[in-house]
């Protein structure tokens, strides 16, 4: 089966909808391939929520959580029951507000619907507060497809029951992740680090935090009291163009990995080369898959090896423009429209395969 417009490939997104999702770039990305419709259902009505909440807001949203899950439950289910052509395929992003009875509802309101996981985070690791629940971990052998974009995981996720996997790495938002327009006539300064807090990346940038370093994201409240880090912070997330601008403009961008990512990627070994920055990253294996180290990168494996390249940059930053300008054209193949397309494939498959069968017409 090929997607063409007499015979659309119907896929209903399942996920968040605020700024910097995921789920927006996928169906973005999906939209712009012929004979695919792509539509969202948002489980948070683009209301995300705040990138530094207070005590007592995390408390209230744990208590509110079951009924707000069960809510969304309810709604998914009615609005396939409701739907005038069942769409081909469910792909929902990680799936923490499902429990596995409640997919199963969903699937006998949609019966010949194919349902994917597209999971950014370890489903396996339920110790890892957000990352994963007790939910995600007993549906994996619900879905008829698990999309992970680690190879490790991908293993773990079959011997964890998952029928089938397939690895679709990360990538960039062609539309939101380019280099600024104008940008290149700015003198870029200084370190940058984007991304949310937890203690080991606190404790990484803090061996850096006596230079002219920014930190962006959300709950960077959280760093100790008197630690040097606090006067570099900057109390809020980016996005979009924000995002472009402050990488395009720093000398140097860090990008740390979580534990998960460790031996693979994340989602900004793509974004801060494809806005032209210069990126600072933890070496991987799986890396050179995507840019060569040395080459269109920066890589270091311990902080004092992160100190060191900052230093040999802004001793000579002339030296590694041509890193710069390296890692945007090397990253240019990585986008989600390639990503979309191999999902599609996946998806157009399995499809092919459900309609063949006996009333599956």
């Amino acid at each position: 089966m090929n997607p063409s417009p007499r015979d659309p490939l119907r896929i209903l997104l399942v996920g968040y909808s605020q700024p910097g999702a995921l789920e927006l770039s996928y169906k973005a990305a999906l939209s712009r391939i012929p004979g695919v419709q792509a539509d969202l259902f948002s489980i948070d009505a683009g209301e995300g929520r705040p990138a530094n909440p207070s005590l007592v807001s995390r408390a209230l949203h744990r208590l509110r959580a079951p009924g707000q899950n069960g809510v969304i439950r309810k709604r998914l289910e009615a609005t396939l029951k409701a739907a005038r052509q069942a769409p081909d395929c469910v792909v929902v992003f990680k799936g923490m507000v499902f429990s596995r009875e409640s997919l199963e509802k969903c699937a006998q309101a949609s019966p010949k619907t194919i349902w994917v996981n597209l999971n950014p985070d370890d489903a396996t690791n339920i110790e890892a507060k957000g990352s994963s629940n007790a939910d995600v971990l007993g549906s994996l052998s619900f879905y008829d497809l698990y999309v992970t974009w680690s190879r490790s995981l991908a293993v773990r996720l079959k011997d964890g029951g998952c029928r089938r996997v397939e690895r679709i790495p990360f990538g960039y938002d062609a539309e939101v992740h380019r280099p600024p327009a104008g940008g290149e006539n700015k003198t870029p300064t200084g370190v940058s680090f984007v991304g949310t807090w937890d203690r080991e990346r606190e404790s990484a940038l803090a061996a850096v935090a006596d230079m002219d370093l920014r930190v962006f994201g959300g709950n960077w409240k959280r760093v100790k009291a008197g630690s040097p880090l606090r006067s570099r912070i900057h109390d809020e997330a980016l996005h979009g163009d924000r995002f472009a601008r402050e990488i395009h403009s720093s000398l140097v961008s860090i990008n740390l990995l979580r534990p998960q990512n460790r031996d693979s990627h994340n989602m900004r070994t793509f974004e801060i080369p494809a806005v032209g920055g210069l990126m600072l990253t933890q070496a991987s294996a799986e890396l050179p898959e995507f840019l060569a180290p040395g080459e269109a990168c920066l890589t270091f494996e311990t902080p004092r090896e992160m100190r060191e390249r900052i230093e040999q940059v802004l001793r000579n930053p002339g030296d590694f423009v041509r890193v710069r300008e390296r890692g945007l054209r090397m990253i240019s193949s990585h986008s989600y429209d390639a990503r979309a397309a191999q999902l599609v494939g996946c998806l157009a498959e399995l499809v092919s395969t459900r309609r063949a069968e006996p009333g599956g017409a």
